[in-house]
């Protein structure tokens, strides 16, 4: 979806796809040299917020933090949407920008408000195989077909469902190969 509605991200990745590897599938050894590849997928993890929430979480023992006191079997979430969305950190944060995850020299930052695997000692512990997977298969994909607007129908970002994950509405995109 997000490749259809901002088509010049998409042929920026193309474009450094076709400089850096040419025709060879992605590897894992590629990602430290497709920056603007690795900025986008940072990007697009913020964006699309698939989970809104941490999973919940139970105190085993009475806590105090800062003062406030909690009881045994309290339960918390965090607030993941609040991290990917702060303004502060991320200026215009509703508008999809790759490049803030660029540096002036054109390097991947790290940003430690991105968390869409959560935050802390209860991280998601898939965290390298799903990072991994998802270079590999945005990378293949871009790398082969160009995804578009279909008949001037835009998919909107905002229209989903949501549960423990966000699940986009059904939308339509145009598919076609790359020449």
């Amino acid at each position: 979806m997000l490749m259809a509605l901002h088509p010049d991200v998409q042929r920026k990745c193309q474009n450094e796809l076709d400089e850096i590897l040419g025709e060879k599938p992605p590897t894992m050894d590629d990602m430290n040299s497709l920056n603007y590849i690795m900025a986008t997928i940072n990007e697009i993890m913020r964006f699309s917020m698939v989970a809104e929430s941490s999973l919940p979480h139970r105190l085993t023992k009475d806590m105090e933090i800062d003062g406030y006191k909690f009881k045994k079997d309290t339960m918390f979430f965090s607030n993941l949407a609040k991290f990917l969305n702060d303004p502060v950190q991320f200026p215009e944060p509703r508008k999809f920008k790759p490049e803030r995850f660029l540096s002036k020299d054109g390097k991947v930052q790290k940003h430690e408000y991105l968390v869409p695997f959560g935050i802390g000692n209860r991280i998601c512990m898939g965290i390298s195989l799903a990072k991994s997977e998802l270079f590999i298969f945005f990378a293949r994909v871009i790398q082969r077909i160009n995804i578009g607007v279909t008949n001037g129908k835009r998919p909107d970002p905002e229209e989903y469902f949501s549960g423990i994950t966000r699940i986009p509405k059904p939308y339509d995109v145009s598919v076609s190969a790359r020449i």
